[in-house]
């Protein structure tokens, strides 16, 4: 049984992507980090910290943005604010992704530096 040797191919030295199937499928970042981490197979799952680098610059990479999914001076400014707050935050400074943990919300998106979506409950400034 393959289907999905992530720890194995990451001890492989593989760089890993995660993603979804948007817009087929919903779009779950969050969800898809806790996937590899909560890995069906015990011996496949990924550190937290391992499947979030796969989700970002992993993914952007495999997108061939080679550079993206970083938050560095000169980079091109697309990020988004999530709200779990520090009480649910794991030792690695990422959110727990403990089954039954609710991921967090997305409350602001930017891209290239332009504020695209805002959560009215975020309470960033209109405009």
């Amino acid at each position: 049984d393959t289907m999905n040797p992530l720890a194995g191919l990451h001890a492989a030295g593989v760089r890993l992507a995660l993603g979804t199937d948007a817009p087929v499928t919903p779009l779950a970042g969050w969800d898809t980090v806790r996937s590899a981490v909560q890995h069906w197979r015990p011996e496949e799952r990924l550190t937290p910290t391992v499947a979030f680098d796969a989700a970002t610059r992993g993914a952007h990479a495999a997108a061939r943005a080679d550079g993206a999914g970083t938050l560095t001076v000169g980079a091109r400014a697309d990020l988004a604010w999530w709200d779990c707050g520090p009480d649910r935050l794991d030792g690695d400074g990422l959110p727990s992704l403990a089954v039954g943990e609710v991921p967090p919300t997305c409350w602001a998106t930017w891209s290239a530096g332009a504020l695209v979506y805002a959560d009215p409950a975020a309470g960033l400034p209109a405009g």
